[in-house]
């Protein structure tokens, strides 16, 4: 279907901009050119985009697994554990990415695979204290969605082995 055409200057460049706005999906466009004797060339080869204007839905974050020290497993919201890089895993858009949210701040990114399923481990240590994470997820078309339940932990490190006056 023809959508328009442009004029091209001394230079062969051509800007178009459709009259009417693209509607959501996959749109395919190809290119000929035509001289000012009629001939007309041969399509060139196909350019793909894909407009989406709907964010995604809210991701969720389904569990925090620690995997550190003499407690070990996932972890209930609201609970303490000892692991300073624990791992997140939860359920967003597929293709998407997962924005990893720490307090308001963002301390990773992670890719939503085909089934919908991300996973996250920090890559530092996350401070001693009370942690408060939520995840948002952001579309190809950088659409983010609203953000997901948070999950509350609290991160509590033991001390060293306390000194000692030997002599």
């Amino acid at each position: 279907k023809l959508l328009g055409s442009a004029v091209a200057d001394a230079k062969g460049e051509w800007i178009y901009t459709p009259s009417v706005a693209l509607a959501e999906g996959e749109h395919a466009f190809t290119i000929t050119a035509t001289d000012a004797a009629g001939n007309k060339t041969a399509s060139a080869a196909q350019y793909k985009i894909y407009i989406d204007f709907v964010p995604p839905a809210a991701p969720t974050i389904d569990s925090v697994h620690d995997d550190v020290g003499a407690v070990q497993g996932e972890l209930q919201n609201g609970a303490s554990t000892d692991d300073t890089q624990p791992t997140f895993k939860g359920k967003a858009e597929a293709n998407s990415t997962v924005i990893i949210r720490d307090r308001g701040t963002e301390i990773g990114r992670a890719a939503v695979d085909e089934n919908g399923d991300w996973s996250f481990t920090p890559a530092s240590s996350l401070n001693t204290g009370v942690h408060s994470s939520n995840v948002v997820a952001m579309d190809k078309a950088g659409n983010i969605s609203a953000p997901s339940n948070t999950f509350d932990f609290s991160l509590v490190t033991t001390p060293g082995m306390a000194p000692s006056i030997t002599s």
